[in-house]
């Protein structure tokens, strides 16, 4: 296997569809880890932690839907549902679950991280 392939797999078994993604990407499997790796080290993580700290719940929405739809596009099951509850914690009137789902959505996140720094990581629920 190569190196791109034993990632594919390590993804598969955290729980995302890399390959229904690859399939939108036209095959191209560059093109997904880019933005993959993109995605991770977006700045919309801090900024989403940062705006919610604020009580700016308005300005986090936008920011939570926006991640969803890239956690759609990447095909990252988990950290979609984990985004999905997320921004529907942010939806209208603020759900005082929104602490206890971001940090769910962070640890989903920092599992996703290293497997997709390391490989490995995929065991964390």
């Amino acid at each position: 296997m190569t190196d791109i392939e034993d990632r594919l797999d390590d993804l598969i078994q955290w729980g995302a569809d890399p390959n229904a993604a690859i399939r939108r990407m036209i095959g191209d499997e560059d093109l997904f880890l880019k933005l993959l790796y993109g995605f991770m080290n977006s700045r919309d993580w801090d900024i989403l932690v940062e705006l919610v700290e604020q009580g700016r719940f308005d300005e986090a929405f936008v920011i939570s839907h926006r991640m969803k739809g890239s956690a759609a596009d990447l095909s990252l099951g988990p950290l979609l549902n984990s985004l999905c509850i997320v921004t529907d914690d942010l939806r209208g009137e603020i759900r005082d679950s929104i602490y206890d789902d971001l940090r769910i959505l962070y640890l989903q996140r920092d599992s996703l991280r290293r497997v997709v720094l390391t490989g490995s990581g995929h065991d964390l629920e």
